[in-house]
């Protein structure tokens, strides 16, 4: 992540406002990393805005998972604004607020004239498991993207899926992944990883 220097930095503002302690949990650090380049920093910095953070995270998560469903990287201006109005319900304030993003946070980057890009696609990929556990327009759950487990679009979601959701929530994805035989030990592993300290300190489990 720190040979992109936007994540650099990101991480660095991470460790200075956390009292030089960075999470072990990567979900955390994303979760960090994303409200403080929306919000957080600008608020502690006494620099306002007219939108809420969770209204912030609410827009880029609806545009986030939008772009990993259909396996892109990148997305038109135009069909940014649609997600941001359909998370808003409100067009006028969703130009408003794609406005701020663009300019003011650094985490949805203009990369060419009317082509939109999150700064990493890891913050993405992030965003898109979050859309699916708040809730999505495109009606994403759960079980659509464990029953899609072997599709690439979805595996880094599902890892970082088990580190948003509480432990019960997280051990009885793993416990559905764990009897397929087309799952690879590397999304099981990703998934358990990312699950938090619950799960580590079940042997039984982290033998199977």
């Amino acid at each position: 992540l720190a040979r992109n220097p936007l994540m650099l930095s990101a991480i660095c503002l991470v460790n200075y406002f956390e009292g030089g302690q960075l999470p072990k949990d990567r979900a955390v650090l994303y979760k960090l990393c994303v409200e403080g380049l929306l919000h957080n920093w600008d608020q502690r910095r006494g620099i306002l805005s007219d939108f809420t953070l969770e209204e912030k995270t609410r827009a880029c998560r609806e545009v986030a998972l939008q772009m990993q469903a259909s396996d892109r990287a990148e997305c038109e201006l135009a069909k940014v604004k649609d997600g941001f109005s359909v998370a808003l319900k409100n067009s006028e304030r969703a130009a408003s607020l794609l406005e701020h993003v663009r300019y003011r946070t650094g985490l949805l980057l203009e990369r060419r004239p009317a082509v939109f890009a999150f700064a990493h696609l890891t913050f993405q990929e992030y965003l898109a498991a979050c859309a699916v556990l708040e809730g999505n327009s495109l009606g994403v759950d759960e079980g659509q993207f464990i029953r899609e487990h072997g599709d690439p679009r979805w595996q880094e979601v599902i890892a970082l899926y088990c580190g948003i959701v509480p432990t019960p929530v997280a051990r009885r994805i793993i416990e559905d992944l764990l009897p397929v035989e087309a799952v690879t030990g590397g999304l099981l592993a990703e998934a358990y990883l990312s699950s938090g300290p619950g799960l580590a300190q079940d042997a039984e489990l982290r033998q199977r």
